[in-house]
């Protein structure tokens, strides 16, 4: 009852904070304590709320569904604190906990117009508190289990500890450009008031970037596949807000400046947080769960999260077609193409273009469902696409910082470049040397090698200048270019190959040996020992296979080796292990011989037995020999196996080699040509493991995990300089 009150609570006190704010807004000036009032108490409950099914999970309290179905005794307790965000309803008060605190903060810095930006900003809270009320995390059970369900074992690693929440933070975050947008809309001041939510903006961006690239380090880390973004729904979902948010934040960034598109940023920031609605409609409202593997089922919310968008989509869209003549077109239109407000202006549409063909492709099975039969477009639709936009992009990151805010001529620019243009060549060199054959690859790198080397070049001047707080900007830049030479690598010259392992037996692909040596027990895993060798190291790699009990069902899952390297990466991930019969198989005609582990067998003539005793009158009975003589370690005996065919099917009769550990059989005759094939080894001789495992060579991979270091840390720069620096 207690998480219940507190939902109803916050609900309740939300609309009333929400209306009291509007009319305040409207001139009933002794309103305004009675809103902030009851905002502080929609927060304390939403506060008390989270409190309780954080208490829950860690008190093991199996009474309520939510407890029970996310968590189980086994649970260590970071992976019982992970939980409160593991499920829907847990994801929803999570959300509606950070924009509680993020209304805290809004409500102290924004004295002046707080009454403006509150009512969107607790409709949004109602909305998800709304949600709750409808799917509560404190459903009770009767009677009580005494364990859980416990939560799916592929989200039990650090990543997915931190990814669900810092993407959930971005999208509280980004809520609030929307309110600042429909304020200045509201209040016709289109500048004064919304460009204060620049910091807002960036926050988010950094947010909700973050959590995406966390995300693809624990695909890669975890999955198995050998991948870190595979263009899934749900991957899509959040993608297409952050390209907006990264044209929203560079359109503000002019529009601070210069007040450069104006228009243009009072839309983006309008559909950034629709496009957030969106994405949470798309993987929470069922409508995607044929299409993807980490979309929700179907649910009550569905027509709920609908009217969300909807009321959002009508409030914003419709303030901004009503003021859209009167909003200053500043620099939206006539803008010089080679000038600084012109590279910014390219970008914001290389990024929005971007953005509409993922979500284009991310919505082609319901798209193409309203024709007739439902098709998904596979990710060399998102690649080809994608990819001119991305060679653009670097090149605007290689020429961008040198413009200024006028009309240049090409000379001016190319005069201004000419020595980060040097990068060029020597890239485009490497890359051949490297094994880079296509003009679109060559081209890409040569212009990501430009990127590279201007910013760094502006981003060691910049910190020499103005400190390392005004360089954020120009390090998230250099991290942008190294990443897109990390995924050009590692998504153009992947290499695949399936292997079977027997145990100690050598394999060579890719020019490594690898040698399978034996499992062992780490913890409640198998380790698989994998030792492999190339010319100038050796080393062992420990992918490991276990089972886990989730929700009724053992499941097999596997842990993936990576051993990474400055220039690429070897990852094995293993499928299946089991014992199989050691056999080898070979053909000999009469008169010929082979060598096969350590026994020379000599095919002599064939013979033909006399049939058994007692079974002289019985018809269809065929007995084939095959004399053999068999060489091994200095001793040669003669061996007859024989192949032996009657009404119910063939016989094997197989015959000892020297040693006496060791059988041949005789397999398939071919009387024609007076050959046999013989299978040496078989059920009479021990069996060996089998591993059957992929491997992958993935180049680049430390580039790209190197470059989206600097890209995050750039980005946290550049916030923190929007909210400390307030010119």
């Amino acid at each position: 009852m207690t998480g219940n009150i507190a939902i109803y609570i916050g609900f309740f006190t939300a609309l009333a904070a929400g209306v009291l704010f509007f009319l305040h807004a409207r001139g009933r000036v002794n309103l305004e304590k009675s809103a902030v009032n009851a905002y502080y108490v929609h927060a304390a409950a939403v506060l008390a709320a989270s409190a309780y099914l954080l208490h829950a999970l860690l008190a093991h309290k199996f009474q309520y569904f939510y407890v029970y179905a996310h968590t189980d005794l086994s649970l260590s307790t970071e992976y019982l604190i992970s939980a409160f965000w593991a499920g829907q309803e847990g994801s929803y008060l999570f959300w509606a906990l950070c924009a509680a605190l993020i209304g805290l903060v809004l409500l102290k810095s924004e004295p002046k117009i707080r009454s403006l930006l509150m009512p969107l900003f607790m409709a949004g809270q109602a909305f998800l508190l709304l949600f709750l009320m409808l799917e509560s995390p404190f459903h009770l059970l009767d009677p009580v289990p005494l364990d859980g369900g416990g939560i799916n074992p592929m989200l039990l690693d650090p990543w997915m500890m931190i990814h669900p929440p810092v993407v959930f933070i971005g999208y509280a975050l980004l809520l609030v450009p929307f309110v600042y947008a429909a304020a200045a809309l509201y209040k016709k001041e289109y500048h004064q008031i919304f460009i204060n939510a620049l910091p807002w903006a960036a926050a988010g961006w950094f947010f909700l970037g973050a959590g995406i690239f966390i995300g693809g380090a624990w695909a890669y880390r975890v999955l198995g596949w050998g991948g870190y973004w595979g263009w899934d729904p749900v991957e899509n979902a959040s993608l297409v807000p952050w390209l907006t948010a990264s044209a929203l934040v560079h359109g503000m960034l002019l529009q601070k400046q210069k007040r450069y598109f104006m228009r243009t940023n009072i839309f983006l920031a309008l559909t950034t947080f629709l496009l957030v609605v969106f994405a949470t409609f798309l993987t929470r409202s069922g409508v995607m769960a044929e299409y993807s593997v980490h979309a929700f089922a179907d649910t009550a919310l569905t027509y709920y999260l609908a009217a969300f968008m909807l009321s959002f989509a009508l409030a914003g869209y419709g303030l901004f077609a009503a003021r859209y003549r009167g909003i200053s077109a500043g620099g939206d239109l006539e803008v010089p193409l080679l000038s600084r407000q012109g590279s910014f202006g390219m970008a914001i549409v290389v990024l929005c273009v971007s953005a509409v063909l993922v979500l284009l492709g991310t919505l082609s099975p319901l798209l193409t469902g309203l024709l007739g039969k439902p098709a998904s477009v596979d990710e060399t639709f998102y690649v080809r696409t994608n990819a001119p936009l991305a060679a653009l992009l670097v090149l605007l990151l290689g020429f961008g910082p040198f413009l200024k805010f006028k009309k240049h001529t090409a000379q001016e620019i190319f005069s201004a470049v000419k020595w980060p243009l040097a990068a060029v060549p020597a890239a485009i060199v490497i890359a051949l040397l490297a094994g880079v054959k296509s003009l679109f690859g060559l081209l890409f790198i040569g212009a990501a090698a430009l990127a590279l080397a201007t910013n760094t070049v502006f981003f060691v001047r910049c910190w020499a200048k103005s400190g390392i707080k005004h360089s954020g900007g120009y390090l998230a830049h250099v991290g942008l270019a190294l990443m897109f030479i990390g995924i050009f690598g590692s998504t153009a010259y992947s290499r695949s190959h399936k292997v079977h392992l027997y145990q100690d037996q050598p394999l060579k692909v890719f020019g490594y040996t690898f040698t399978y040596t034996g499992h062992a027990p780490e913890g409640d895993k198998y380790a698989l020992d994998i030792l492999v060798e190339s010319e100038n190291k050796t080393f062992t790699v420990r992918p490991k296979m276990f089972l886990r009990w989730f929700r009724g069902e053992e499941k097999l899952m596997i842990e993936p080796a990576i051993s990474r390297g400055i220039w690429r990466d070897l990852y094995v991930a293993p499928e299946s292990l089991s014992l199989e019969e050691h056999s080898e198989r070979f053909v000999l005609a009469r008169g010929q011989s082979k060598t096969i582990e350590g026994y020379t067998i000599l095919f002599k003539e064939f013979t033909f037995p006399q049939p058994h005793t007692g079974e002289e009158e019985e018809e269809g009975i065929v007995e084939i020999g095959a004399v053999l003589e068999v060489t091994w370690q200095g001793q040669t005996e003669t061996v007859i196996p024989v192949f032996r065919h009657t009404p119910a099917g063939n016989e094997l009769i197989g015959a000892k080699l020297p040693g006496g550990e060791t059988e041949i059989k005789i397999d398939a005759i071919d009387a024609s040509r007076g050959e046999a094939r013989f299978v040496l080894g078989g059920d009479c001789c021990p069996g060996v493991e089998l591993l059957v495992a992929e491997l992958k060579l993935k180049p680049l991979i430390s580039v790209l995990a190197f470059g989206t270091t600097l890209l995050i840390a750039g980005t946290a720069l550049a916030v923190w300089r929007r909210f400390t620096v307030r010119h």
